[in-house]
C-alpha cells in the first residue's frame, strides 16, 4: 500500500501462500481504495526495465503469470501492453474482486484461487512470472516458499524470468509497517502496529480498519497479517535449489546493489 513514499514503501501486498484466516478477508472489499495512491504505472515501468535488462531480446513478454495477484491491478496493466495474463492468489475474496473487475473491464485476464506453493496453471508456459508488493514475505514457511519457487519454475519457459520484491529484514525490524491514516476524508481509515521477533524472524501486524461513517472508537474490522524476513543469501540459495540461475538483486526501483539499509529489494532470476 502506497502510504509512505516509494523509497520507503511498505506495501499492503496481495496474499501469497500460508495466508491465515484474518489475512485478506474483509479488507478485500476495500483493498483498491486503500491502494489508490500506489504508483502502479511506475511499478510496471520498473518491472519492464528489469525484463528488458535481463530477459529475451523482446520489448515485452507475451505470456505472464502474476503470483499473488490480489485484485488484479498489475495484471490489467500487463494486459494493456499486449500480454496474456493469468493471476493466482490464495485469497478467494481477493480473486472474487479481481474477477468482478475483469468482467467490468471486459478483460481476458484469468484469475485462479491457488496457493503458490501448490500452484498448477495447467501446463501453461510463461515468459515472465512476477510477484509484487512484498507478497513473498507472506509465505512464512521457508519449505512452502521453496515449493512456490519450484512451481513458478515449472510454469516458466526455458530462459523465462521470475521477478519479485520483498520487504527486507531491515524494514521489518524497524517497524516500517507502523502506519495510520485516521483522517475523516480518507476512503478507509486504518491503524497498523507491528511486532517483530528476532527468534522466528516473523513480523506480525495488527491492522484496524474503519469504513466511511463508522466511529473511530471501535474498528469496523481487524486483520492480523504476518510476514517473514528473508535474507538475500537465503533467497538466492532457495532460487538456485529451484533451478534458477543468473540471479540478480537490486535496491527497489533502481539498478543499484542492496545495502544493509535497503528496505525493499527486487530479485530477478532466470529459469
Amino acid at each position: 500500500m502506497s502510504i509512505v513514499q516509494p523509497h520507503q514503501q511498505t506495501s499492503f501486498g496481495p496474499a501469497g501462500a500460508t495466508a491465515g484466516v484474518q489475512q485478506f478477508g474483509p479488507v478485500a472489499e476495500w483493498y483498491d481504495a486503500l491502494m489508490a495512491d500506489v504508483p502502479y504505472d511506475m511499478w510496471l515501468d520498473y518491472l519492464l526495465s528489469l525484463w528488458r535488462r535481463h530477459g529475451p531480446d523482446v520489448k515485452t513478454p507475451k505470456d505472464v503469470l502474476d503470483v499473488a495477484c490480489g485484485t488484479g491491478s498489475m495484471a490489467f496493466r500487463f494486459e494493456e501492453i499486449g500480454c496474456t495474463v493469468v493471476g493466482v492468489d490464495i485469497s478467494r475474496a481477493m480473486i472474487e474482486v479481481a474477477r468482478e473487475r475483469a468482467r467490468a473491464r471486459r478483460s481476458q485476464c484469468r484469475f485462479l484461487v491457488q496457493d503458490a506453493a501448490a500452484m498448477d496453471v495447467g501446463g501453461r508456459q510463461c515468459d515472465l512470472a512476477y510477484s509484487v508488493f512484498d507478497s513473498i514475505n507472506y509465505i512464512t514457511d521457508p519449505s512452502l516458499l521453496a515449493s512456490a519457487f519450484d512451481r513458478i519454475g515449472a510454469a516458466l519457459r526455458d530462459g523465462g524470468l521470475l521477478i519479485f520484491d520483498v520487504n527486507t529484514p531491515y524494514a521489518l525490524r524497524n517497524a516500517f509497517f507502523d502506519q495510520q491514516d485516521l483522517r475523516a476524508q480518507s476512503p478507509v481509515r486504518y491503524r497498523w502496529r507491528s511486532t517483530y521477533s528476532e527468534t522466528t524472524r516473523l513480523c506480525t501486524v495488527h491492522m484496524e480498519f474503519w469504513v466511511p461513517d463508522e466511529p473511530t472508537d471501535t474498528p469496523t474490522f481487524v486483520e492480523v497479517h504476518t510476514q517473514r524476513a528473508y535474507g538475500e543469501d537465503e533467497l538466492v540459495g532457495m532460487l538456485m535449489e529451484a533451478g534458477f540461475s543468473d540471479i540478480r538483486t537490486y535496491q527497489a526501483y533502481t539498478f543499484d546493489p542492496c545495502t544493509d539499509r535497503t528496505d525493499r529489494a527486487f530479485f530477478v532470476a532466470r529459469s
